[in-house]
């Protein structure tokens, strides 16, 4: 059997601007309503690229596998995607073709870049983004009922805007993410999701306010799955649903107003 790669990541440094250019940094605390409005940024930052996660895996999870020569790059929109195969035996050894007897694990290397806009919960997100993964999918061999993901990942964002009730405020934002053990049931269905797993991003946050004062902030961003349409997601403390039919998210407090 075949062990899954898994590495770390590099550091998350996301830009998060509300006003004019910086100029000294202050590390006493922020105002609760702006800390507030950070974790709830970075909730939606991490769940506009967990649903690029979860698509790539439903996508990757239920295909016939060809051959590595027949995966060229693709567009999706005016977003580019290339991507790398490489199929592999229980031994380890690469093979030309996907086989249902012979393959344990599959090794993908994604690249995306372009930009994209979509609508949240509360507003809207526009941004310019370059994303890479290096993912393994394992368990493959026989007739399977499951699937596993493994790998990590690196996403920059620049020129992100998002626009809500609270006004407009624009990012620059690069991230890492550990995808760990994320259990895709077999075959996939409109209303299956993944049954355990986590991803886990570090994020890093500088804040430019109004007054000029820079200020730093770090947040860590996880997601456990559980069958269910609803994940958790942790942002340090504080606790999100995620809905992953719908790619939104709010604070667990607020479910029974946005289910």
């Amino acid at each position: 059997m075949i062990t899954s790669r898994k590495l770390r990541g590099l550091a998350i440094l996301p830009l998060v601007v509300w006003g004019a250019a910086c100029s000294d940094t202050a590390t006493e605390p922020l105002d609760p309503v702006l800390e507030a409005q950070v974790n709830a940024d970075v909730a939606t930052y991490v769940t506009d690229m967990t649903a690029d996660d979860i698509s790539m895996m439903d996508l990757y999870s239920g295909m016939i596998m060809s051959s590595p020569a027949l995966s060229p790059p693709f567009g999706f929109g005016d977003l580019t995607i290339s991507r790398q195969v490489t199929f592999l035996g229980e031994t380890g050894n690469e093979q030309l073709y996907f086989s249902r007897d012979t393959t344990e694990a599959i090794h993908f290397v994604f690249h995306m870049e372009g930009s994209h806009a979509r609508e949240t919960e509360d507003g809207t997100l526009s941004a310019t983004v370059m994303r890479d993964r290096d993912m393994w999918l394992s368990n493959l061999l026989g007739q399977e009922t499951e699937r596993i993901w493994d790998g990590t990942g690196s996403s920059a964002k620049s020129r992100a805007r998002h626009s809500d009730e609270n006004g407009d405020r624009t990012y620059d934002m690069s991230s890492s993410s550990i995808v760990d053990s994320v259990i895709v049931p077999v075959p996939r269905t409109w209303d299956s999701w993944p049954t355990s797993g986590t991803i886990t991003r570090e994020v890093h946050v500088v804040i430019v306010t109004p007054e000029d004062e820079t200020i730093e902030r770090d947040r860590i961003v996880v997601i456990t799955f559980n069958g269910t349409q609803f994940a958790t997601m942790t942002v340090n403390d504080e606790e999100f649903e995620l809905d992953l039919a719908r790619w939104r998210c709010w604070h667990k407090r607020d479910r029974d107003r946005h289910r």
